[in-house]
């Protein structure tokens, strides 16, 4: 299988596809240090450890993140599908960019509840849009809403006493 590892190949998948020696050497069967070794043997350069690192860190541009984050509200694991990264990496970029992180909730259950009991969905997309940019939860602004629609209703129902003893 090593013959397969010959400078034509280590130059495509090295250089060309940007593949780690370790990502190689998984392919070929083999250690990295066997993929390092023919790299110099054969004269292709290789990279250092910081720039092995920037091959592999995803690019996300901060005025994206924020977009994703905070104006469009979307979880930190619907940004990390969009990037195929994991969840910690956007959580990471957040802090390295001063984006502040939502608090972590289950927001599926809470909008499930919300839209099969009194919202429809683009009501929900709107609270999310909201709670994404105020960093308040949405059941707290449910909440709100309740207690005002309730207080009303009591001083409403408080008048219509008031008036009939009267009156």
């Amino acid at each position: 299988m090593l013959e397969g590892l010959n400078k034509e190949t280590l130059e495509r998948l090295y250089i060309k596809e940007g593949k780690s020696t370790n990502t190689i050497a998984k392919m070929f069967g083999c250690a990295s240090m066997t993929v390092w070794t023919r790299c110099k043997k054969y004269g292709i350069k290789t990279r250092t450890r910081a720039k092995a690192r920037d091959k592999r860190t995803t690019k996300i541009k901060k005025s994206v993140l924020k977009r994703l984050y905070v104006r469009e509200g979307k979880s930190s694991i619907k940004i990390a599908e969009i990037f195929s990264c994991s969840r910690n990496t956007i959580r990471n970029r957040c802090l390295k960019y001063g984006i502040k992180m939502r608090e972590r909730t289950r927001t599926k259950g809470v909008a499930r509840v919300l839209r099969s009991s009194f919202f429809d969905k683009e009501q929900i997309e709107r609270l999310d849009r909201l709670s994404a940019r105020t960093g308040v939860f949405k059941a707290a602004f449910v909440r709100e809403g309740l207690d005002l629609v309730l207080n009303k209703y009591e001083n409403e129902q408080k008048g219509r006493y008031k008036k009939r003893e009267g009156g």
